[in-house]
């Protein structure tokens, strides 16, 4: 299920877990900084186009966003395949495994 739009709180909790600038994410987006900067605080949404903007390029930095359902939408980070083989790799990295270890 694809988003309809991101809320200005997925825009700045995604830009907070993805580590990237208000100007990175102009840059990427399209949109100048401080139209970013106006829609994280609440102020003025960009059009759908530039909210679209937002959103993929929020995603390519590893942001997923999450539909609204009864719990709200939301945002979190996507593991890549990349990132999966590396944590799999450091699976054994600790020695033997203990009785409180996850499955």
């Amino acid at each position: 299920m694809e988003v309809e739009t991101i809320t200005s709180g997925q825009c700045a909790a995604a830009r907070a877990l993805t580590q990237i600038s208000v100007e990175v994410l102009a840059v990427r987006s399209g949109l100048g900084a401080d139209v970013i900067r106006r829609f994280e605080a609440g102020s003025t949404p960009p059009d759908v186009p530039g909210l679209r903007a937002l959103q993929a390029a929020l995603e390519s930095f590893g942001a997923h966003f999450i539909p609204e359902d009864d719990m709200g939408a939301g945002v979190r980070l996507r593991f890549t395949s990349s990132v999966s083989r590396k944590v799999a790799g450091w699976e054994n990295e600790g020695g033997a495994v203990g009785d409180d270890d996850v499955p």
